[in-house]
């Protein structure tokens, strides 16, 4: 039963032959409850990416040989022109891993790491692994981008995540 969940979406692709297993666009409808929009499909609608660009920095910057998963990462406070991000508990860990920063889904250690890279690097990038909904140039994406500043679907964004774990399957 969906007990209080008015919409969810689920799609579950096959990391080794790309076969979409499962596709549910919605909830289904709950009697006498037609407000919540179940027909909207949320696989195919944009919603902010939150953390889920992280994987794709990380991956991104150990190709291109700019960190390695046991390089340190600082994970203080830090301001950039305008924007202070912190991490979702508020706290620091000093330097930590890289490996670690992720498994963690640190914010700030992702925004020194795509500071380091570039979001306009990130951006194409990201572009070129399929993501439709980015719109709008670098600068205005800015560091928040890392964390939930841009819009992806959930099909390009679980199509990017099989590609990513067919890639680490074939090395």
């Amino acid at each position: 039963s969906l007990k209080n969940i008015h919409n969810l979406a689920i799609l579950v692709i096959d990391n080794e032959t790309f076969e979409v297993k499962s596709y549910i666009g919605n909830a289904p409808p709950q009697q006498g409850k037609p407000e919540h929009g179940q027909a909207i499909d949320l696989i195919q609608r944009p919603r902010s990416t939150g953390s889920t660009l992280k994987p794709f920095l990380f991956a991104r910057m150990i190709e291109q040989g700019e960190i390695n998963p046991e390089m340190l990462i600082a994970d203080a406070p830090i301001r950039y022109t305008g924007y202070r991000p912190k991490n979702f508990d508020r706290k620091f860990r000093g330097a930590v891993k890289a490996k670690q920063a992720l498994a963690s889904s640190l914010n700030i250690p992702a925004v020194n790491m795509l500071s380091e890279h570039g979001v306009e690097r990130f951006l194409a990038s990201l572009r070129n692994m399929g993501m439709s909904t980015l719109h709008r140039r670098s600068r205005e994406y800015g560091l928040p981008l890392i964390l939930g500043g841009a819009e992806g679907t959930l099909w390009e964004l679980t199509s990017m995540y099989a590609n990513l774990a067919n890639r680490a399957l074939q090395r």
